[in-house]
């Protein structure tokens, strides 16, 4: 892992990617799932975990979540259609690896800004009823996108579980 983080702390992975983002990979991705694994490992101080948990900071979308480009978004549903110029789209699916990569590998909600920037981005979005608008970050050769239904429900699930266990809500 430490050979292949990036200059810029993050790690790419293979399967996944943002078809939003010009190169069409997905740091964000990746670099929470790994957060993931340092996590389990418990190396969460290593620098290269460290370096990781920065990227995701500095990388944060201005609305508190987590997802990259500017995107043509739907209304969960109804099939219209709005493009986003300038703006990246956040994605529960992103923001919820990113906020457990953050929360597994030390993160304290209640002191992290960024954390509980994310937290609120995501339990808006399910508030909206956005569970059932999974984004493709799948990929396959020949540039196959795929998204799965599940993906927002079980990763933001898995985020939200992680925060209310770090805060001792469980």
């Amino acid at each position: 892992l430490a050979r292949t983080q990036a200059p810029d702390g993050s790690w790419l992975p293979l399967w996944f990617g943002n078809q939003d983002r010009k190169a069409e990979d997905n740091p964000v991705y990746g670099t929470g799932k790994v957060l993931l694994a340092y996590a389990a490992l418990q190396e969460q101080r290593s620098a290269e975990a460290r370096r990781g948990i920065e990227y995701l900071r500095t990388h944060q979308n201005a609305d508190g979540g987590w997802g990259g480009g500017p995107s043509v978004t739907y209304a969960c549903g109804s099939g219209e259609k709005a493009k986003k110029e300038s703006e990246n789209r956040s994605t529960i699916e992103e923001t919820a690896i990113a906020l457990e990569g953050l929360l597994l590998c030390g993160g304290e909600p209640r002191q992290d800004a960024s954390i509980m920037q994310g937290l609120s981005w995501l339990a808006q979005a399910i508030q909206q009823g956005n569970l059932g608008c999974s984004w493709p970050i799948g990929f396959y050769f020949a540039k196959l996108w795929y998204h799965e239904r599940l993906y927002p429900t079980t990763f933001g699930l898995s985020a939200l579980g992680a925060a209310l266990e770090k805060m001792g809500e469980t």
